[in-house]
């Protein structure tokens, strides 16, 4: 790289002798900087948007990583069957190698159905039926029954937990961020003791619990309300943006049933399970425990990402019109991290909410429309 002309003028504004300045090196790395001036709004500046934004990137973070722990599990627990089932068919080679020697009637009898595929990929079920004699043979088959479907149950419930942690997580910065800056808008029903108050050192503390309290008190409703009073406060209608309510709602009662009941169906679960829509009934028996399969967490992680990044973006769209190509950017790496990951129903469903808003055409717009036709 070599400088170019140089020239000076003097106080006159007349121009003096030119020198060339000379300088040759090697170029490692160009940096540019660009600051460009922005409209401010009237209500917020960059520096709130950036700290409200900072909410949704949270969610998107835990949520990407419960991703890889759901997927560890999965794996974990295939392994673990599989371990178990290599065990299973050497006790069930040795019960059978008992029972061909045995004329007399059994201690039991068990009934083992194996389903998958064979190597062209076509779908196998057998069913075979094999006569106990031995009591330890029982008790062993009792037992990896037993501890097999128990790993699987904890590790799927704990999987579903995390989830809604992080949903009520969300939802609780947002509405403690609506409260810190309305504070007039926090209910006035609130009583707080003489003694409790003397435990506060200041005023700021004081403030803090009554703010907790307000997020505690708002969590504690239940789904529908909450959505209600979202809609209310800021001036959306999330249920028409965001199609699968019902099974947001049912991801939500089965983590309380996880948490309070143990995962063991309650007439008050089986009462809020009716109303929802498309769901069969003749599946839950009141006081047996409610099985949940693979594929009822992943689709409770999609739904429930697709559902943080929806309502994040329809607040913030309402809040800050003057920084809407942050907020778009927001939403589009929502989606693009869906795409890295394979995860293409949950970025699928986003990117359609994105094109659905009719967003003006800049190059963000574009990066949408691109990373549809990508899913």
């Amino acid at each position: 790289f070599k400088e170019g002309i140089v020239s000076k003028r003097n106080r006159k504004g007349k121009a003096q002798k030119s020198r060339k300045a000379s300088k040759e090196f090697r170029i490692d790395n160009i940096s540019l900087k660009i600051r460009v001036s922005k409209p401010k709004s009237k209500k917020y500046d960059d520096k709130e948007v950036n700290h409200f934004l900072k909410f949704g990137n949270n969610f998107i973070t835990v949520l990407q990583m419960l991703w890889k722990y759901i997927h560890s599990i999965g794996i974990l627990s295939e392994i673990t069957s599989k371990t178990s089932i290599g065990t299973l068919f050497l006790l069930i080679d040795e019960i059978q190698h008992i029972a061909q020697e045995r004329k007399d009637p059994p201690l039991a009898e068990a009934e083992v159905e194996i389903a998958g595929e064979d190597k062209n990929g076509k779908r196998e079920n057998e069913k075979k039926k094999i006569k106990i004699y031995d009591p330890s043979h029982l008790v062993k088959l009792l037992d990896f029954k037993k501890h097999n479907e128990a790993a699987k149950s904890i590790l799927h419930e704990t999987a579903i937990q995390q989830l809604v942690n992080a949903w009520e997580k969300l939802i609780s910065d947002i509405i403690g961020w609506y409260y810190s800056r309305n504070p007039d808008k926090v209910s006035d029903k609130l009583t707080i003791s003489y003694n409790k108050i003397l435990q506060f050192k200041d005023l700021n503390e004081a403030k803090q619990y009554v703010l907790d309290q307000e997020i505690k008190n708002f969590l504690s409703l239940s789904i529908d309300e909450q959505v209600k009073n979202i809609n209310s406060i800021f001036n959306i209608n999330f249920n028409s943006l965001f199609r699968k309510s019902d099974f947001l709602k049912e991801i939500i009662l089965t983590r309380h049933l996880i948490v309070h009941c143990g995962c063991i169906i309650t007439q008050e679960f089986y009462n809020h399970w009716s109303k929802l829509k498309n769901k069969k009934l003749d599946e839950l028996e009141i006081g047996s425990k409610l099985q949940l399969d693979p594929s009822f967490i992943i689709s409770a992680w999609e739904t429930l990402y697709e559902a943080g990044v929806i309502l994040s973006h329809a607040i913030w769209r309402r809040l800050y019109g003057n920084f809407m190509e942050e907020i778009d950017s927001f939403m589009n790496n929502a989606a693009f991290l869906c795409i890295q990951q394979d995860q293409l129903t949950a970025a699928k469903t986003i990117l359609e909410y994105a094109s659905s808003l009719h967003i003006s055409s800049t190059s963000m717009s574009w990066f949408l429309k691109l990373n549809l036709a990508q899913t």
